[in-house]
This record gives C-alpha cells, structure tokens and sequence, in this order.
C-alpha cells in the first residue's frame, strides 16, 4: 500500500513538472515574440524564405511560428489541466483518462519544439520535456492498459459513432495534409513544405503515427477488441485538442500578415474544428467504455 502511493505521489511530482514546464517555455515563446520582425532568406532550393527575426523563435519561418504560438497558447491551458488533474482524487476513472491523454499530448507538443524548430536558447528544456513525456507517457500507458476494463455491456453495442469519428477523422486529416504535400512533390517545388532545416513535423506525426492508429483502434473496437475501446478515448483527446490550436494558429497567420486563401480556410480550419468538436462529444461516450 505504501509502495503504490509513493508511485502515485512520484507520478503526480512528474506530471507537476511537465505542466510547469509547459506553462514556462509556452510564455518564454509567447512573451519574447510580442513585436515581430521579419527577413528574406534564401533556402537550399534558392527560394526566398521569409524568417521571423525576433525572440525564442527568430530564425523559423513566419508559418512555423504562427503555428508555435498558436500551439503555445494550448501548452498553458494543457499545462495548467494536467497539473490541477494531480491534485483530484485517482479513484475517479475519468482523472486517469485525462492524465493520460494529456501527457501523450505533450509528447507531440514537445515532439514539435524539439525537432521542428531552429536551435535556440531553450533548447536542452525542450529536450528534457520531451523526455520526461515520453517517460510519463509510457508508464501511464501501461498502467492504464493494466488497471482499467471495458465495460461487458459496451461490446454488446455496436459503437458506431466512435468508429466513424476515428475512422473519418484519420482519412479528412491524410486528406488536408496531402493536399498540401502532393503537389509539391510533383511539381518539385518544395519550399511551401520547408521551415528552415526540416519539413514540417507534423506531416510526419499526423500522417505516420496517429491515422495509422485512429484507423486501427477503430478496427479494433468493431471486432471488440479490449485495446480499441481503452486507446480510443486517449486517441479522442489528443483530436479535440487540435481544435483550439488551430484556431489560435491561425489568428497568428492574420496578425503576422499570412493570407490565407479561402479553400485553405474551409479545409484546413473548419475540418479541424468541425473535428474536434465531434471529438469532445464522443470523447465523452468513449470513457463510459471503462471501468477500473
């Protein structure tokens, strides 16, 4: 009994620390960006690329740091959720659920910092978050997969509705980014797709790691595999946190000047949104799955 709440108050230390994290390295990006200056560069394709010139992330290209902003915002409001879940009690189902999904969460937020930016001041923080999530992620996983049951009567009912937003929310996602990526790659005009060293990551994440995974959860969950109904609604958060940061994303895109062409908008914001609010909804459904 005492060793699992030394494990539990160690947990909830480490957890502590990467909202903490988050919250600090979010206002550093936000606080140090607050009047942008802009430059022309040229990139290895010798196309101009205009370059933010200012703060924690001088040296990025305009959309990369709209999108950091953007995603700074999300990192203080999941920072400040993830450390107030460690505070209420863990016998609730639902705080388990969240705390995990949070932290699989900042795996791809610290993801995004660690790799997809130009080096910078912060640089070893943004690793060692990045690692501690990882970390927390992992033993929260499988603690998770052990401790929490699906309900019986849940794989009598067919859950429909889960399966159809996972499903098609993976296919509108490959669908967006492909949009974007395919006609770079025929035309051979690559710089849309290059920030200052690297493509943009979360191609790589979205396309390579969670469609492959919403797509199997929801086969998983039609052929009432216990997995499908325990890795949906982690799978659910991490899809309705993309709502917010979108939009905040973009409102950064107005205010450095990016236009945004109306197709642009419809596809890429408005799915998203529309996404994530489905999302919520049977994110919901989906905890009623479990059952500790």
């Amino acid at each position: 009994m005492i060793n699992k709440m030394m494990k539990i108050k160690t947990e909830n230390v480490l957890c502590r620390i990467l909202g903490c994290s988050a919250i600090v390295l979010a206002f550093c990006g936000i606080i140090t960006s607050i009047n942008p200056e802009t430059f022309f560069v040229e990139n290895v394709y010798g196309q101009p690329v205009e370059l933010y010139g200012k703060g924690i992330y001088a040296y990025n290209s305009i959309l990369t740091v709209s999108s950091r902003l953007g995603a700074d915002f999300v990192g203080i409001l999941g920072g400040s959720f993830l450390i107030i879940l460690t505070f209420l009690k863990t016998d609730k189902i639902w705080v388990e659920i969240l705390k995990t999904s949070q932290c699989v969460g900042f795996v791809y937020y610290f993801a995004c910092l660690t790799l997809g930016i130009a080096m910078n001041t912060l640089y070893l923080f943004y690793v060692c978050s990045f690692g501690i999530s990882i970390l927390l992620s992992i033993h929260l996983l499988s603690k998770f997969f052990k401790q929490i049951n699906v309900k019986e009567e849940i794989k009598i009912a067919k859950n429909v509705g889960v399966i159809r937003c996972l499903f098609i929310s993976s296919l509108i996602t490959i669908f967006v980014w492909s949009s974007m990526i395919v006609p770079c790659l025929i035309s051979k005009n690559f710089g849309e797709l290059l920030g200052v060293l690297t493509t943009e990551i979360t191609y790589a994440i979205d396309l390579g790691i969670l469609c492959p995974l919403m797509i199997i959860c929801a086969v998983w969950i039609k052929n009432k595999n216990d997995n499908g109904y325990k890795l949906a609604p982690i799978l659910l958060y991490v899809l309705f946190s993309v709502g917010p940061m979108v939009i905040l994303q973009n409102l950064y895109c107005v205010k450095l000047g990016i236009q945004i062409p109306i197709p642009a908008f419809i596809g890429t914001i408005l799915s998203f949104v529309v996404m994530s609010g489905v999302a919520l909804i049977y994110l919901r459904k989906s905890m009623k799955f479990l059952v500790k």
